[in-house]
């Protein structure tokens, strides 16, 4: 409806302790972002505000953690297919580690601004059906940087790879191909679950199969 401008507003609240008004405006999140497409470069600025219990990987990877910031977005199509992506963030976190085996800081707690750039490369030419691909193929190569600014360290620091091929064999069904890579390090490793239905197939979503680095090849009809 917006035409070449879109706008998205998030906005949520918990409460795992406590009741009443004040813990529920206590413990809201939200976002929104405006993004600008009318010209070949579109970008897009944002701001939100993140607030609760959350995990990384798998639950041996718990923490509280308050986050405020914003963002900006550069999106560049070189062609109908392909198109590079580049973001910025600039966030103060409050967190609070219950369990990291990845934290190489030794300490539980990290309150600091958070500098982070991420550059991604992307082809998508896939067909779609209303159950999902057909045709095609798409990949994203993903390499991203977090900067604890207060400490004057690295906080993360990403490398990614996921490439996806589909071999159509009747009008209705098709054979796809996966490959997917990761790879972070840092005081504060971003770790990455592959199992649940959309990575290994067999192994439950919560199943522990996390990890600072992953590989992942699959098939399927």
């Amino acid at each position: 409806l917006l035409n070449d401008h879109q706008f998205i507003a998030t906005l949520s609240s918990f409460s795992y302790s406590g009741s009443g008004l004040g813990n529920l405006l206590d413990n809201l999140s939200g976002s929104v972002f405006y993004l600008n497409q009318t010209h070949r470069t579109n970008w897009g600025v944002g701001a939100y505000r993140l607030r609760g219990l959350f995990y990384e990987g798998d639950f041996t990877s718990l923490f509280q953690e308050t986050a405020y910031g914003v963002l900006g977005q550069l999106r560049y199509p070189i062609s109908r297919f392909r198109r590079l992506e580049a973001e910025f963030r600039l966030e103060h976190s409050d967190r609070f580690d219950y369990a990291n085996p990845a934290s190489t800081t030794g300490q539980p707690r990290r309150v600091a601004w958070l500098a982070a750039n991420y550059l991604t490369y992307v082809k998508d030419n896939s067909l779609w059906l209303p159950t999902g691909p057909i045709d095609g193929e798409r990949y994203s190569f993903t390499t991203g940087l977090v900067n604890d600014v207060n400490h004057g360290r690295f906080d993360a620091y990403i490398l990614s790879g996921d490439y996806r091929r589909y071999l159509r064999t009747t009008r209705r069904s098709a054979f796809a191909i996966r490959a997917l890579g990761y790879w972070t390090g840092g005081d504060r490793p971003r770790l990455i679950n592959i199992g649940g239905s959309w990575g290994l197939r067999g192994y439950p979503y919560f199943g522990y199969v996390s990890g600072t680095r992953a590989w992942l090849l699959s098939g399927e009809w």
